[in-house]
């Protein structure tokens, strides 16, 4: 399987990611709920060197789909959102996904080796015209969620029960890291076979929401490939090619799945969100802050920030933080 190239073109004005857990901590803080010194004085010093430099342009803090996590307190959280950003908002992660998997299916067609992200793809505006046109007053609708709070909230809970399952019996077994990477790498073509045999077969109602899901899927996959001059009956072969495996969404994830579920620690509900984070943000953005055990995942154990040229930290990282807008 020959090795695809990624050339990762960044913003010239550098953009920064917070993690939904700082959003709500600077929310309490801005209000004067109660945390502890250190937090209260990170969330103050972070939250004032980010509306300083976004205001002079010499930084972007882009709004993502952190807001699909907040259902309690959610106007002020979204007020502090929109503070720090301006009103400039990355496409949801699933936008992304869907635009990296159509861009490397069409360079797979072309046997194209080399595949150009750009920091433009993921947004649906230029960021760096939207921050130098922005006005003082900031108006943004809060179109609600997608999905309410409490269906959210359960597709975590059944995402974690998944990966919490299959850990303790995959470590007893002991499955590597890269014998389950393979697995992830093949998830989703599995996963589709299964359910188009269970269908044909009636084991599942064509009216089952999994069921329709996937139909979804593989409809938008083949409009695609035929789009792009692809014959259908090859579309498999996209599927277990190089270049399936190097669109940066499927390699993160797939990547943090198998270190999660192949190690000791228990899976928290927090880390579902954390992989659709990652996976669709670290490609194109300068600075992600993360949480401390995330950090070490993408860092220490998978080195996803030297591969996308981003630097990963969690909020308790002060010099390295500092370094950074220092250098602004």
């Amino acid at each position: 399987m020959s090795e695809i190239q990624l050339k990762i073109e960044k913003s010239k004005v550098p953009i920064i990611w917070l993690d939904t857990s700082i959003i709500f901590n600077m929310t309490k803080w801005k209000r004067g709920e109660s945390l502890d010194s250190t937090t209260r004085e990170r969330m103050e010093h972070l939250h004032g060197r980010i509306y300083d430099l976004t205001r002079q342009k010499k930084l972007i803090c882009s709004r993502a789909d952190q807001d699909e996590e907040i259902w309690i307190g959610r106007p002020e959280c979204l007020e502090m959102m929109l503070s720090l950003s301006l009103g400039i908002r990355s496409k949801y992660s699933e936008s992304v996904k869907d635009f990296q998997t159509r861009q490397f299916m069409e360079a797979f067609l072309h046997n194209e080796d080399e595949v150009t992200i750009s920091y433009r793809d993921f947004f649906h505006d230029d960021p760096i015209e939207q921050l130098n046109n922005v006005s003082d007053l900031v108006i943004d609708a809060d179109l609600g969620l997608i999905d309410s709070g409490e269906k959210i909230k359960v597709q975590k809970q059944r995402q974690l029960v998944i990966l919490e399952e299959k850990r303790p019996r995959l470590v007893e077994q002991g499955v590597s890291y890269e014998d389950q990477l393979e697995k992830e790498y093949n998830g989703d073509l599995e996963a589709i076979g299964i359910i188009l045999r269970k269908l044909l077969t009636g084991q599942l109602p064509s009216n089952d929401p999994q069921a329709a899901a996937v139909l979804e899927v593989v409809t938008q996959h083949r409009c695609w490939w035929e789009e792009l001059g692809g014959e259908p009956a090859k579309l498999s072969q996209f599927f277990t090619s190089a270049h399936y495996r190097t669109i940066p969404t499927n390699s993160i994830s797939s990547r943090i799945c198998a270190k999660l579920i192949t190690g000791k620690d228990p899976i928290k509900p927090s880390h579902s969100m954390d992989i659709h984070h990652a996976s669709s943000a670290i490609p194109y953005i300068d600075f992600f802050i993360t949480d401390r055990y995330m950090k070490h995942i993408l860092t220490t154990e998978l080195a996803i920030d030297k591969e996308y040229q981003t630097v990963i930290c969690h909020v308790g990282d002060s010099d390295q933080i500092e370094a950074f807008f220092n250098g602004l």
